[in-house]
C-alpha cells in the first residue's frame, strides 16, 4: 500500500469515526428542540452559536486550520437547524 492509499484509508477511518459522532450531536439536537419547543424559544440562538465557533477555535491546536474548521462547524450548526425546522415540521 502507497502513502496516498495509506492516507485514504485513514481518511476513510476518520469519516467512519464523525459519521458516528454526527449521529449521537443530532440526537443532541433533537433533545434541545423538545426543550426549545416545550420553552417556545426560536430553533436559532445567534449567541450560543458564537459561543460554539469560539470554543471550536480555540480547542484547534494549529492556527492554520482554524478558520476551515470552524466553517465546518458553521456548516455542521447551520444543518442542525435544518433538522429541527424539519422535526417541527413532522410534528
Amino acid at each position: 500500500m502507497n502513502e496516498l492509499d495509506q492516507a485514504r484509508q485513514s481518511i476513510n477511518q476518520l469519516n467512519a469515526a464523525l459519521v458516528k459522532l454526527l449521529e449521537e450531536r443530532f440526537t443532541a439536537v433533537t433533545q434541545v428542540n423538545y426543550y426549545k419547543e416545550e420553552h417556545h424559544l426560536p430553533v436559532l440562538d445567534p449567541q450560543r452559536e458564537t459561543a460554539v465557533l469560539k470554543q471550536v477555535e480555540a480547542a484547534v491546536a494549529d492556527p492554520q486550520k482554524a478558520p476551515f474548521i470552524a466553517a465546518v462547524f458553521q456548516e455542521i450548526m447551520h444543518q442542525s437547524r435544518a433538522y429541527e425546522e424539519a422535526l417541527r415540521k413532522d410534528e
